[in-house]
């Protein structure tokens, strides 16, 4: 078996039989965690999910955890390869989104499931792009899970599970309340304007992979989602896009490439 599980508490048996046979089929097709065996945590309530996550965190000295409010997160922090999943919050979902969130995560312990994936450097030219070497090294990690991301789309992709993770994709490109919010901030605050685009760039990086295969709505939903947010940045986000469509699974390759194209908005946030 690939992974062992952790149950707190009873679960839903619908939902539970769903994350089973998911992380079966995962691993049985598309391949073993990184390192053979990847640990799952199941939680019947969204408070033992977060306290649990934010635990592991505060082992690891992370002050952040980006992506709290996703129902199903995988990291390895610690070394260990870990998924945790909230029941309570994966449940508001339908079937075919539980399954493509549940598919994605699984993903990351195949591809990236040691500590080597979770451990960034910011070279010195983006030090310099930035001008500030916390807000650098934050960015270099929003970054670098965007990256992930499109590595784990163009593999789940390849592996047949296209409509899956496109309709995953899709949802991921409807702009959340906190970004609607905080765009009311980038007028006069540059540097939370450079915080929401690199938040941007995870659904971006996502979706990006399947351009290759339902290139018009990808297109489309990619462009509303930018406009909506950011269309001053319409031709930065959409050169990423095609940067990050075409991963070549070696993480430092493809962070370094992205970073490099990142400079050129990172110039145009904070000098206009």
């Amino acid at each position: 078996m690939a992974f062992k599980l952790f149950l707190h508490r009873n679960a839903q048996r619908d939902v539970l039989d769903i994350i089973l046979k998911t992380f079966n089929e995962i691993f049985n097709v598309v391949g073993e965690p990184t390192l053979g065996m990847v640990e799952v945590y199941i939680f019947e309530s969204d408070s033992g999910f977060k306290s649990s996550i934010l635990m592991e965190a505060g082992k690891a000295g992370i002050s952040s955890v980006v992506d709290l409010g996703f129902p199903v997160i995988h990291q390895c922090w610690t070394g260990i390869p870990k998924i945790f999943v909230s029941v309570e919050r994966l449940s508001r979902y339908d079937e075919d989104l539980q399954r493509a969130m549940i598919e994605h995560e699984a993903g990351h312990a195949i591809l990236h499931g040691s500590l080597e994936y979770y451990i960034v450097n910011v070279p010195n030219w983006f030090r310099s792009s930035i001008g500030n070497e916390d807000l650098a090294l934050k960015l270099v990690y929003l970054a670098s899970i965007a990256v992930k991301d499109s590595e784990v789309t163009e593999l789940l992709a390849k592996r047949g599970f296209l409509k899956s993770q496109l309709k995953l994709g899709l949802y991921m490109l409807k702009p959340s309340e906190d970004e609607l919010v905080a765009k009311g901030f980038l007028r006069t605050d540059r540097r939370a304007k450079l915080v929401l685009a690199y938040n941007m760039l995870k659904p971006i990086a996502f979706i990006s992979p399947l351009k290759k295969y339902g290139k018009d709505v990808v297109d489309k939903a990619l462009t509303d989602y930018i406009i909506t947010l950011m269309p001053e940045l319409k031709d930065h986000f959409e050169a990423l896009s095609n940067e990050l469509k075409d991963p070549s699974l070696n993480f430092q390759e493809d962070l370094y490439r992205t970073l490099k194209r990142l400079k050129d908005l990172n110039k145009t946030i904070l000098e206009t």
